[in-house]
């Protein structure tokens, strides 16, 4: 899994590695939306970057990220210790600068590479049955305005007809017909 950390994301790290035992969220006081701090910080959390310490219930730096170590070579001391190993810092402009080594084929590249989900594919897949747009917006990740934005350019760039109907409850489904399908489909392959 390849995490690419923001530069708030690298801001918040790097405040943390200055000033040890403090609370992630007292670095983000700064944020008006503080919504968007507690989002920063879970998602922090679930890539293990941060973690809960229990004795004193502060979110702080997870301890392999807690100093600038070296790093660890032996792959199944970065899973005992929780490193995830594809976390990058930096811009991308970095990243896309970095050469890859010669003496790598193309077959181990193209193997090594994490698959990438085509997101605008996955709710064209989705829409061949009745779906909702929360069942959407949860596949994706996205919020609903987007996946109401990549509907329009379906219908847009496909030419397709998607029909809306509402249960008893009054919850939106959201399909396309089969045969329009079949024709999108074909436009694809």
């Amino acid at each position: 899994m390849d995490i690419k950390l923001t530069p708030a994301q690298e801001k918040l790290i790097a405040a943390l590695r200055a000033a040890p035992g403090t609370d992630a969220k007292e670095h983000l006081g700064h944020i008006r939306n503080q919504a968007i701090a507690d989002e920063m910080i879970e998602k922090l959390l679930k890539f293990g970057i941060l973690r809960l310490n229990p004795e004193n219930g502060l979110r702080e730096l997870a301890p392999a990220y807690g100093s600038a170590a070296a790093p660890i070579d032996d792959e199944a001391a970065k899973e005992e210790s929780g490193i995830i190993p594809d976390v990058t810092f930096g811009s991308p402009e970095d990243t896309a600068s970095q050469e890859t080594p010669e003496t790598e084929t193309a077959e181990n590249s193209e193997s090594a590479q994490p698959e990438r989900i085509n997101k605008k594919a996955l709710i064209l897949e989705m829409l061949q049955t009745k779906v909702s747009l929360a069942e959407m917006a949860a596949a994706t990740g996205w919020e609903e305005k987007s996946v109401r934005g990549v509907m329009s350019q379906l219908k847009k760039e496909k030419h397709l007809t998607i029909y809306r109907e509402k249960d008893e409850n009054k919850q939106n489904f959201y399909f396309i017909a089969a045969t329009e399908m079949a024709e999108a489909q074909a436009e694809t392959a």
